[in-house]
């Protein structure tokens, strides 16, 4: 009795010849329709098609576990290639790739359990106490250190050790904001709010408007409030709510496009009155770093 997977009779009798079997349209399609769960003989043929298919499945599934790198892929292919060279099912193939992913994720990052799902790296608690307990030593052990320059009369700091971090951290325009406080002393700036009769019921319309970037001929003017900002979280600048002694300094920039926009944009304004001061931490470091070339606004700057 025949089956879908016996091929023609002339294909035999080719084969009787001893000449090379050509495959016919049947031979084929049969061979498309068997089953994945019979065995793959360690024919050469066959183990470079089960190569070919292995490779992409090595590829997809490191690619869906991060991508560990062409190492890992080369690992685990040829492992999986041995089993087919040994006769292993298609299915068998599959399970031990798929074995062979969660093992290297295991060992090179920890990070998939049994059911091949990602948990996240994983690191032993007493891994987290020692590293804990290292770094507690080590802020000690500098906490020390400094006690013990501090009592040292012979131990010279001829600036604060932030500085070079806050340089570094400091854009040009902010350089030129901190030196023109330095030396012109504290800047106005006003809040723009609705007015109100009752008490507290008014509204911001805008906040710390201010000329601080033209007069310190910055060059990126719409960067100001993030200068201003940075300078504050960098613990140079300082808001206030005191006012400067000048006060036909809020006359003037009162009368600035800016300012007047926001009065303008509500029946019943008012503006806030209010100041920039630097503080004496940022009096130091641009003493020590922005004014040593004779402390002039037209000296260069840093950046």
């Amino acid at each position: 009795m025949s089956t879908d997977h016996e091929f023609p009779d002339d294909d035999r009798a080719r084969t009787d010849t001893g000449l090379p079997a050509v495959p016919t349209a049947r031979a084929i399609d049969a061979g498309r329709r068997m089953d994945d769960g019979l065995p793959l003989q360690a024919d050469p043929v066959k183990v470079v098609t089960a190569g070919v298919g292995l490779a992409r499945l090595t590829v997809g599934a490191t690619a869906r576990l991060g991508r560990w790198g062409l190492g890992a892929s080369m690992r685990i292919g040829n492992r999986v290639i041995k089993a087919a060279v040994a006769g292993e099912t298609a299915t068998s193939l599959l399970d031990d790739a798929t074995e062979a992913l969660r093992e290297q994720a295991r060992d090179l990052l920890g990070i998939v359990d049994d059911a091949g799902r990602v948990v996240g790296l994983q690191m032993p608690r007493e891994q987290h106490r020692a590293i804990a307990d290292r770094s507690a030593e080590d802020l000690q052990a500098k906490g020390a250190a400094l006690l013990e320059a501090s009592a040292d009369v012979t131990y010279e700091e001829p600036y604060h050790p932030a500085y070079a971090r806050i340089l570094d951290q400091m854009a040009p325009d902010e350089a030129r904001i901190l030196r023109l406080m330095e030396l012109e002393g504290p800047q106005a700036i006003v809040d723009v709010r609705t007015s109100s009769p009752i008490p507290g019921a008014s509204e911001l319309i805008a906040s710390d408007l201010n000329m601080v970037g033209a007069e310190a001929g910055c060059r990126y003017l719409d960067r100001v409030p993030a200068y201003l900002n940075n300078l504050q979280r960098l613990g140079l600048i300082a808001h206030s709510s005191d006012q400067v002694e000048d006060h036909s300094r809020y006359q003037v920039l009162e009368a600035q496009p800016d300012v007047l926009a926001a009065l303008r944009s509500h029946s019943r304004t008012k503006t806030v009155r209010k100041s920039l001061r630097v503080t004496p931490f940022g009096t130091d470091f641009a003493r020590t770093c922005l004014l040593g070339r004779g402390g002039t606004i037209d000296d260069p700057v840093i950046g």
